[in-house]
């Protein structure tokens, strides 16, 4: 399956990449991999058969588990809160925020349409730091927007 980027998230890369050439001076190597990510061969490189890491000191995962935590600026500094545990309904996703989304074997990273820049670039940071803060380092992350999400609202309402 081929993943493609809406044309808005393409240019916001470029811009992006742009600013980080221009903050360090041309440096940075970019490539795009437009087609199957699974046919290049340097990223089936990278991913080549080995043996896993291991992480003896990970906790077991708890389905009935569900958290859900909002990353918000709106206070002028960007931290992250426990909106909820245990029932998440969709009613509780504010579009001005972003939502880490904890349903104990997959976590969600949930893009309001109306959050800041700032919101969106950090929640998938806010997200790794957040599951290796509880021991869950092979938890899959998923970011979705607020407009496809369809998946995850069908797991938690």
């Amino acid at each position: 399956m081929v993943l493609t980027a809406t044309r808005m998230r393409r240019l916001k890369a470029m811009y992006y990449i742009a600013g980080l050439r221009a903050e360090r001076n041309g440096k940075p190597k970019v490539e795009v991999i437009d087609d199957d990510p699974m046919k290049d061969r340097d990223v089936m490189e990278i991913l080549k058969d080995g043996e896993a890491e291991s992480h003896d000191n990970e906790k077991p995962i708890d389905d009935d588990t569900r958290k859900l935590l909002r990353i918000s600026d709106a206070e002028g500094e960007l931290k992250m809160e426990t909106v909820a545990e245990g029932e998440i309904q969709t009613s509780m996703l504010d579009p001005n925020d972003v939502f880490l989304v904890d349903l104990g074997t997959h976590l969600y990273v949930w893009v309001g349409d109306d959050a800041s820049d700032k919101e969106s670039k950090n929640g998938l940071s806010y997200a790794s730091n957040y599951l290796n803060g509880v021991n869950r380092f092979s938890c899959p992350i998923t970011v979705v927007t607020q407009g496809r999400a369809a998946q995850l609202y069908q797991q938690i309402s």
